[in-house]
């Protein structure tokens, strides 16, 4: 059995059951990979500067995704290209995503926290004034090309970090204005934890490795998610998914 034990802000966390023995079947070394013990903090620092090299590069895209609930109000979307290894990890590794959620719903929804609470940072550092993002409808496609204040964009991602998520990238914005489909697969080997609970290793598209950041909205009585982080923070818990 392949357990993971962290120790964070001066408490114990407990062991998870975290077997990949039915990756290592078939990639050996992808298994062993995934199986190195990585920190929270490691794995934060990592996101961090991938995100920096791709908001310098000018390779991150930016939506303004628009609520279902009201035409006027929008949240911010970032979405940033990490590579196959750090998706692969992010997502499957014993200290991954997913894994601090299996630690415990409270454990994993104060992880997203600090891991966009780093991420608005770097941000706030690289954003020029004004970015172009894609306009986008309540079922996330495109409308227009639009121009807005990166500080309504970034109080969007990080007014209220227990509302922002990350996840991977299903629908990426593409850079003429579009949006292209972008498909994991959950088909692959599974992760077995404890008793008889498997869960779907996640792999990147053949259309690249993305992460998707969404924001909350911004309404006229505060920020908003229509679907409760902790509602979303159990599930991940129990099932793994979002």
């Amino acid at each position: 059995m392949r357990c993971v034990l962290f120790n964070m802000s001066g408490y114990t966390l407990p062991e998870i059951a975290w077997r990949l023995d039915t990756i290592e079947a078939h990639e050996t070394e992808r298994a062993a990979d995934l199986a190195l013990p990585m920190s929270p903090d490691e794995l934060i620092d990592t996101v961090v500067a991938v995100l920096i090299d791709s908001v310098e590069s000018g390779v991150a895209r930016f939506g303004w995704d628009r609520s279902s609930k009201n035409e006027l109000d929008y949240r911010a979307v970032l979405q940033f290209e990490v590579g196959n290894k750090l998706f692969d990890r992010f997502f499957n590794a014993v200290g991954g995503y997913r894994a601090q959620y299996r630690m415990g719903w409270e454990h994993g929804l104060h992880f997203n926290e600090r891991l966009v609470v780093s991420l608005v940072e770097a941000l706030k550092l690289r954003l020029p004034s004004k970015i172009s993002v894609v306009a986008l409808d309540s079922e996330f496609r495109p409308l227009r090309v639009d121009s807005i204040e990166s500080s309504e964009f970034l109080f969007s991602l990080g007014g209220a970090p227990l509302l922002s998520k990350l996840w991977f990238c299903g629908k990426l914005l593409e850079p003429g204005g579009t949006v292209s489909e972008l498909i994991p697969s959950l088909t692959g080997p599974k992760i077995q934890l404890d008793g008889d609970t498997r869960w779907p290793s996640i792999e990147s598209s053949n259309g690249g490795a993305w992460l998707d950041m969404k924001g909350a909205f911004l309404g006229n009585d505060g920020l908003y998610q229509p679907k409760s982080a902790e509602d979303r923070a159990r599930r991940l818990s129990q099932f793994g998914d979002a």
